[in-house]
C-alpha cells in the first residue's frame, strides 16, 4: 500500500464509526487532509454541516435524473480542491450502510451493490491517485446496528483489511468495484485475511 501520497479510497459502510476507522487509516497511509462524498442531510446537521461544507467536502442528493449531472459537478469541484491540495478522497460506494441482512436481489452476499457514479469521477478527475480499498469486518455484529445503539458494539472486534488495487489504462468505476468487491465479500465471510488494524470494543 503506498504511503506518503493521496489516495482514493473506498470502503464498505456497515456503521457510523466507518468514518473514523478510514480517517485513521488515511493518517497511518500519511494523509492527514482527506475529503468526502457526503449525504445531503447532512449539510442540515447543526455545526457539523457547515463544517463539512467549509472544508469543501461534495454533498450529494444520491436521487438520480438530473439531481445525478449536479451531484457530479459537486464531485468533480472537490476533486479540483484535493488535486489543488494533496488530499485524499473517499467515498462509499453502498451509498448508505449495509443491514447485515442476506442481500437477496442483489450481486453480493455481504455488501450492497455499489453505485458506480462518484467513484467514475474520482477515476477520471484523479488520474494518478492510487486505488485503496478498505475493507471493514465488524464481526458479530447482528443487524443495521450503529454506534448510537449504545452497548451493541462493546465485545464486538472490528477487523479492518486494505490493499491496494493496480490501476490499468481503460479501467472504469465498474472494472474497479467488481474487482474489490468481489475480493471484500469474499473477506467478509472468510476468518482469515491480513490484518492490518484492529480495535477490540471491550465491556468497561
Amino acid at each position: 500500500v503506498p504511503c506518503g501520497r493521496p489516495c482514493i479510497l473506498i470502503a464498505n459502510h456497515r456503521t457510523s464509526l466507518d468514518g473514523l476507522l478510514i480517517a485513521m487509516v488515511a493518517q497511518r497511509l500519511g494523509s492527514t487532509d482527506l475529503l468526502w462524498i457526503v449525504k445531503e442531510e447532512m449539510r442540515r446537521v447543526p455545526v457539523i454541516g457547515g463544517s463539512l461544507q467549509r472544508a469543501g467536502h461534495a454533498f450529494v442528493t444520491r436521487l438520480g435524473g438530473d439531481q445525478s449531472d449536479k451531484d457530479k459537478a459537486r464531485v468533480r469541484a472537490m476533486t479540483t480542491l484535493a488535486r489543488r491540495d494533496g488530499a485524499s478522497v473517499a467515498i462509499f460506494p453502498e451509498g448508505t450502510r449495509y443491514t447485515g441482512s442476506q442481500q437477496t436481489q442483489g450481486q453480493y452476499l455481504r455488501l450492497r451493490d455499489p453505485k458506480r457514479g462518484g467513484l467514475q469521477v474520482y477515476l477520471d478527475e484523479l488520474p494518478t491517485y492510487p486505488v485503496i480499498f478498505i475493507c471493514m469486518d465488524w464481526r458479530g455484529l447482528r443487524g443495521g446496528k450503529t454506534m448510537w445503539d449504545g452497548d451493541d458494539l462493546l465485545g464486538i472486534h472490528g477487523r479492518v483489511t486494505v490493499w491496494e488495487c493496480t490501476r490499468v489504462p481503460g479501467d472504469t468505476a465498474e472494472s474497479v468495484l467488481e474487482q474489490g468487491w468481489t475480493c471484500m465479500d469474499r473477506l467478509l465471510g472468510s476468518n482469515t485475511s491480513k490484518l492490518v488494524y484492529e480495535r477490540v470494543f471491550k465491556q468497561a
